[in-house]
């Protein structure tokens, strides 16, 4: 799986619980304490007001969690 900005938070976190350690990682703590979040990657960045260079990394992040797990 390719993730990218317009991937949905709650498919992600679905499929791939772990995740979540890389969102609290970047400040992005709601999703895991039972503040559902129900859209893409960017608007929680916007939301949560991520500057764009994190919003990146935050991708690159998830990829590379993502690519060892399928590995």
């Amino acid at each position: 799986m390719e993730v990218t900005r317009n991937t949905r938070v709650d498919e992600l976190i679905d499929r791939y619980p772990d995740v979540i350690k890389i969102f609290l990682d970047f400040g992005l703590s709601g999703i895991a304490c039972g503040d559902a979040f129900w859209g893409t990657i960017e608007d929680l960045a916007r939301y949560k007001n991520l500057p764009e260079e994190k919003l990146q990394k935050l991708i690159d992040e998830i990829n590379k969690m993502i690519s060892k797990k399928e590995g």
